[in-house]
């Protein structure tokens, strides 16, 4: 399961905000040891600072491995994720064969828990055959998920996900595979001829992938290649495309075949005005033709025209409506409320940031301290005040930018919810 995503940037925003903090005060014990020693056994200025630099090296891996705590935890929780899964694959039954399906899709009441927080919540619509519908919704508020919960990708906690009234768990994946088209946010590409990565790695059906290419706009791409449809992509020998280009490739893909029920998560992200056009065409097609069901996740209003309806996804109540009452509503109320949760919050970040840049020159400023006025006076009260002073302002750096990190995520939290 995927680590709940406020409880993550809580733990991280805890962990950073302790880590610089401790480094300084590490430092500065290093220092008042140092002043110490050179008033009572006569130790050399110099070798202070020497045994400042060497400490500060011996303390580096410390450092590191704190610093990449945050990235042992993302491995070793997707090392449960896979093993979840895996175990999920194992108890699978055997599906029986269904009929070709026609794109009725049903969405009942679905739920997606990530640990103890509920990523997608209720979410119910119907989709009759031929139907486009919009996907909207502020980052995180699990598009992508409900994207992967209507593929079957994923099983939900609770509620069904249903293609012609079976549950999507009862398709027989190398079955269904065929007949839905799936274009995710990041592209990838396998080892293989363009025409081979069209067709999904199988017998490619040369008027299949041409078609595709011409609806998806990538003729002029393919016709650059060196061997056309025929160029080795990815691998030690294959040709690496940019994100744009991938994005035209993933969407051919997407389409081959014709399929009933096409899924696109955010199509238009690295795509330039020609590819947007293609796009367009597609849907306007899709639209005409009625002989595919589309879900697309998209923020263009120039895309989201083309659908039938939209369903915003919201922290506390999704929603489905056709797509006037959905720009009416969202007109009304996204300027006006958006920027009072939020604009606050971001107004306190910025001045806590002020504070925080300046206490950062603490430990510069008590070093300074301990060459100009301790060991010059050899005076010991002068160097426990100058300590104390020092170590409650790292103590105060380490309370405001916890604080910060909080606020930033509060931050988030409510631009979602609103």
């Amino acid at each position: 399961m995927i680590l709940n995503q406020t409880q993550a940037s809580y733990y991280a925003g805890t962990i950073q905000a302790l880590i610089k903090p401790l480094q300084n005060v590490i430092q500065v014990f290093i220092y008042c040891a140092g002043a110490f020693y050179a008033m009572t056994q006569g130790m050399n200025i110099g070798l202070v600072v020497a045994a400042s630099i060497i400490m500060g090296r011996a303390l580096a891996p410390l450092m590191q491995v704190m610093g990449s705590w945050r990235t042992t935890m993302g491995v070793r929780e997707a090392y449960k994720r896979l093993k979840t899964y895996s175990d999920f694959l194992e108890r699978q039954a055997i599906p029986m064969a269904l009929p070709t399906p026609h794109g009725h899709v049903q969405v009942d009441k679905a739920v997606y828990r990530t640990g103890s927080h509920t990523l997608i919540k209720m979410v119910s619509f119907e989709l009759a055959p031929g139907q486009l519908m919009g996907l909207i919704g502020p980052s995180g508020a699990g598009k992508t998920t409900l994207c992967r919960l209507i593929l079957g990708i994923w099983p939900c906690a609770a509620g069904r996900v249903m293609l012609d009234g079976n549950d999507m768990s009862a398709w027989d994946k190398h079955e269904i595979g065929r007949f839905i088209g799936y274009l995710p946010q990041e592209i990838e590409l396998f080892p293989g001829t363009v025409a081979s990565n069209i067709a999904r790695l199988g017998e490619p059906d040369p008027d299949a992938v041409e078609q595709a290419v011409d609806l998806s706009g990538c003729r002029d791409l393919v016709n650059r290649l060196p061997n056309g449809l025929d160029t080795r992509l990815e691998g030690t020998d294959g040709l690496k495309l940019s994100g744009g280009q991938r994005q035209k490739i993933g969407l051919a893909r997407a389409i081959y075949g014709q399929p009933r029920l096409l899924i696109l998560d955010e199509p238009t992200a690295n795509l330039d005005e020609a590819g947007e056009q293609s796009l367009m065409k597609i849907l306007e097609m899709l639209h005409n033709d009625r002989s595919c069901t589309c879900i697309m996740v998209t923020h263009k209003p120039s895309l989201l025209q083309s659908m039938d309806s939209i369903l915003v996804m919201k922290t506390v109540k999704p929603f489905c409506w056709p797509k006037d009452e959905v720009f009416a509503q969202l007109t009304g109320r996204a300027h006006e409320t958006i920027p009072q949760a939020v604009s606050g919050l971001f107004c306190l970040c910025r001045i806590f940031s002020l504070f925080i840049n300046s206490l950062y020159l603490v430990f510069p400023l008590y070093m300074l301290a301990i060459y100009s006025r301790v060991l010059s006076s050899f005076n010991f009260s002068t160097l426990y005040a100058v300590t104390a002073l020092a170590l409650i302002a790292l103590l105060v750096l380490s309370c405001l930018d916890l604080l910060r990190s909080r606020l930033l995520v509060r931050a988030g939290v409510n631009w979602t919810t609103c």
